[in-house]
């Protein structure tokens, strides 16, 4: 079930993080930022009841971690941008 709504919060943060890049605020800023948090907390948990996934996990975590950094950098920088 962990794994279900990991993978669920997982895609929903790439998605909403392209969504906030499109059309940057506060709210999406901060809703990208907690759903990446979320799927790092979720791996976290996943990695502590099954230790011999670890190698994967971490492989697959950067993976994503730097796709959504990509993302929300820019989607950040276009938020300053519009603040000026």
């Amino acid at each position: 079930m962990i794994l279900v709504l990991h993978i669920v919060v997982a895609l929903l943060s790439v998605g909403f993080s392209a969504y906030a890049a499109v059309n940057p605020n506060s709210v999406k800023l901060k809703t990208a930022y907690a759903l990446a948090g979320g799927t790092l907390g979720s791996g976290v948990l996943l990695v502590f009841l099954e230790p011999q996934t670890l190698t994967q996990a971490c492989v697959s975590g950067l993976v994503y971690f730097a796709i959504v950094s990509v993302i929300l950098a820019y989607a950040q920088k276009k938020f300053a941008s519009q603040n000026i």
